[in-house]
């Protein structure tokens, strides 16, 4: 992927004190303050002429990822063309930057929504088995 603009209300350089305040209180609305961004990027978008060219994710817990159509995770699935892949991610629901590599691989049944890095590595360790 060539560019993508990843950006934080927080900023990059915030504290994980300031980081958590944050979270909190982005998931305090429903939909999250994040979430309401997004829809409003995407309302431009529309105007202007971009929903076509651009869209945009949630990007961990205090971002927002906007990139050209196409620049998600998926693009990397390209490049593995003749390969069985796996994917283990965390934001595979909507708008979540996980959400489009995880469908894509959920129809053969590879892909995986995990809640940290201790459930993923059962899911790994799963996996290795099966193919195994």
């Amino acid at each position: 992927r060539n560019s993508m603009i990843n950006w934080s209300p927080i900023g990059r350089d915030a504290s994980p004190s300031d980081r958590k305040r944050f979270v909190d209180y982005d998931n305090s609305f429903t939909p999250s303050v994040r979430e309401n961004f997004i829809h409003r990027l995407k309302h431009r978008f529309s105007l202007t002429g971009l929903s076509g060219q651009l869209t945009c994710a949630l990007g961990g817990d205090t971002s927002i990822d906007i990139y050209p159509i196409g620049w998600d995770k998926t693009f990397a699935l390209k490049h593995f063309r003749d390969h069985n892949v796996w994917f283990v991610g965390d934001r595979c629901d909507k708008n979540g930057n996980d959400k489009t590599i995880y469908d894509s691989l959920k129809k053969q049944n590879r892909s995986f929504k995990t809640t940290g890095p201790s459930q993923t590595i059962k899911i790994i360790d799963m996996l290795i088995n099966e193919i195994n």
